[in-house]
């Protein structure tokens, strides 16, 4: 019997969540990188030097994370969370320092929302009673 028979479904979400949450990292790190040469052209902030290598920090982390939480690593449990936190402290600070204009701040109580629902689920979905025999395995 594999680990993925074992393994909580709502473990296999949390795993994919924070899999595709660096994965649009990932794609942050790509693209902006295809597009440098054109970014730093422009006065941007912040700088595309900054995103760079913030996507890179964010993607390796996340799938990190996600690898971890794979292998059963029980440490993942408070982890995981708290990474989510700090991604999300982090992601609405570029919006509040960075963002000049109404349009780029308006979607900031949705995304909110959305980081915290995500933070919420991670914590329940790795902490609730029928989970813990997959830590200790």
């Amino acid at each position: 019997m594999d680990a993925s028979q074992n393994r909580p479904r709502s473990v296999t979400l949390t795993i994919w969540g924070v899999f595709l949450l660096g994965g649009w990292n990932g794609g942050r790190f790509f693209v902006t990188g295809l597009n440098y040469q054109l970014l730093a052209t422009f006065s941007t902030t912040p700088t595309p030097l900054f995103r760079l290598v913030m996507a890179l920090f964010w993607l390796l982390l996340l799938w990190g994370a996600a690898l971890a939480l794979w292998q059963k690593r029980p440490f993942t449990r408070r982890v995981i969370p708290s990474i989510l936190t700090i991604y999300m402290v982090y992601e609405l600070s570029v919006l509040f320092i960075f963002a000049q204009s109404g349009p780029a701040r308006s979607g900031w109580l949705i995304n909110l929302l959305f980081y915290l629902s995500l933070i919420g689920f991670s914590y329940w979905a790795l902490n609730r009673t029928a989970v813990k025999p997959y830590f200790k395995n």
